[in-house]
């Protein structure tokens, strides 16, 4: 259940004790009259179950077959999933692997749905293993300009230190 209908859950137990009516009940739930009275008839005969929303965990309409997903998948690991390794046969990202799929094979897969996929496969991360390391001297600079702020008046905290 999510937040909202755990909310909606506390307001019509009141509801139904008799604290608060209907009408008062309405703002707060967010909801028109006749569908506050739809909540309240099924909360009475579900409880909190009956608030969920009826599609939740259902595959959307929209949906892309899930052949078409393996089809396309499997393309990638065939041609385009060498390992991470420099070289000949190295691995594609997202971006290059659907021009690729396009231009070679004539399948069309946005870029945001197949990093999703690729994710999903283990085709492909984000991270590209580089550590940042802050220098020393930037957090040197950080406690010194706190110093100057925290000192003396307005004008203190204005101040830039370098």
């Amino acid at each position: 259940m999510s937040d909202r209908e755990y909310a909606r859950a506390a307001i019509l137990r009141r509801v139904i004790a008799g604290e608060v009516s209907i009408t008062d009940a309405t703002p707060l739930l967010r909801v028109s009259y006749r569908q506050a009275k739809r909540l309240v008839q099924r909360f009475r005969a579900e409880g909190r179950k009956g608030l969920v929303h009826r599609s939740v965990g259902r595959r959307s309409n929209r949906a892309t077959p899930m052949a078409h997903r393996e089809h396309v998948v499997q393309l990638i690991r065939a041609h385009y999933g060498g390992g991470p390794e420099r070289g000949p046969g190295q691995r594609f990202g997202p971006t290059l692997a659907a021009e690729h799929l396009w231009s070679d094979h004539g399948v069309l897969v946005p870029v945001r749905t197949l990093t999703r996929w690729m994710q999903d496969a283990g085709l492909w991360t984000r991270s590209r293993g580089m550590h940042v390391e802050l220098a020393k001297s930037t957090s040197a600079n950080w406690c010194s300009s706190t110093a100057v702020s925290m000192i003396g008046s307005r004008a203190a905290g204005r101040a830039r230190v370098r």
